[in-house]
């Protein structure tokens, strides 16, 4: 707050970002039917369960898509030996990373350092490679999301069953993790179009409708 002041903001308010990309999602934040957001982010996944404008429960996980990377550069260089770069890890991740691929038969390349030698070096990997790397990852993902429908009111747990849960920020493009996360708490999981974008859009949102939704903001 302190920052956007400095900046030249004459006045600052907050908001969650699970809500920012509720609303952007286009969820009716303010009604009485309970929303359950997954927002997998950067440096981190934040899991909020939102009902009359409030945020009911906010479990927040230091696990996201940086740490997706991180995996992918660990793995590769512990299993395979071979070192390659952040920038690497990340393409390497938007262009071939799949949850659980029923075929199995993807393959992709991958160049970077032999770790042993220290020459270039070319590696072909069957998609299988991600459950390798994403498992500690995943799991801990499921069991955050499970921990937060533990604590669940009784009385919205209709309105998650029906309404299911909603994958947002850029680690929620990663194909098969929908599927994943509905096979494990078996309850619906989807991921919108503008999931990369939501938190952004659900924030314009707030500032063309402030009175509307002022309610929803940290105080």
């Amino acid at each position: 707050m302190e920052s956007a002041e400095a900046a030249g903001a004459r006045k600052v308010f907050l908001v969650a970002e699970p809500m920012a990309a509720a609303i952007g999602v286009g969820l009716d934040v303010l009604g009485s039917g309970a929303s359950m957001i997954v927002d997998i982010g950067g440096g981190t996944t934040d899991i909020a369960i939102i009902n009359y404008g409030g945020i009911v429960i906010d479990n927040t996980l230091r696990i996201a898509g940086d740490e997706m990377n991180e995996a992918i550069i660990r793995h590769l260089k512990n299993v395979y030996h071979l070192r390659i770069g952040e920038k690497t890890a990340e393409e390497i991740k938007i262009e071939y990373g799949i949850v659980s691929d029923k075929d199995g038969q993807t393959t992709f390349c991958v160049k970077g350092i032999d770790h042993q030698q220290g020459l270039p070096r070319q590696l072909e990997l069957s998609t299988a490679f991600f459950d390798e790397a994403f498992s500690d990852i995943l799991d801990a993902i499921v069991n955050a999301i499970i921990s937060a429908l533990d604590q669940l009111p009784p009385e919205l747990a209709g309105d998650i069953i029906d309404c299911g849960i909603i994958l947002t920020g850029g680690g929620a493009l990663l194909r098969g993790l929908d599927d994943y996360i509905r096979e494990k708490v078996n309850i619906p999981v989807s991921t919108p179009d503008n999931a990369l974008f939501c938190v952004a859009e659900g924030t314009k949102l707030i500032l063309e409708s402030f009175y509307k939704l002022k309610n929803v903001l940290l105080h």
